[in-house]
């Protein structure tokens, strides 16, 4: 049996003698995706590769995703930059989202939710 509740912005997920408890900024950043590609361009490093601008569904807690993923914040800037080898994220405070060095669409916006999923990930371990 699966209960679900919420109390004071937090959910709580009752799962047989398991009891997991979210806050709900957690939830907010697990449930971000990629919501809509806007432009797909050439890389400007190589031009066999694509840089995608796109936005995610909802804007996300930047300096929460720079502490989880140990990434680079510029606060006055509003942008959180990873790095993934070559590939390069970032993260901007009005929810929009640069990718460079990927091969297609789908895989910049598989990097991208995987980002997002791997931090919200990160902030659970680090909760318990």
């Amino acid at each position: 049996m699966k209960l679900t509740f919420s109390w004071q912005n937090s959910t709580f997920f009752d799962i047989g003698v398991m009891r997991l408890f979210i806050s709900a900024s957690l939830i907010r950043a697990y449930e971000m995706f990629v919501e809509r590609i806007e432009q797909v361009l050439p890389c400007l490093s190589d031009p066999w590769k694509l840089r995608i601008i796109a936005y995610l569904d909802t804007p996300p807690d930047l300096k929460e995703l720079a502490e989880t993923l140990k990434a680079r914040y510029s606060e006055s800037l509003g942008v959180v930059l990873v790095r993934l080898g070559r590939r390069e994220v970032n993260f901007f405070a009005s929810g929009k989202v640069t990718i460079r060095e990927v091969n297609d669409i789908e895989e910049g916006k598989k990097l991208v939710n995987s980002i997002l999923a791997m931090a919200a990930q990160k902030q659970i371990l680090k909760e318990q």
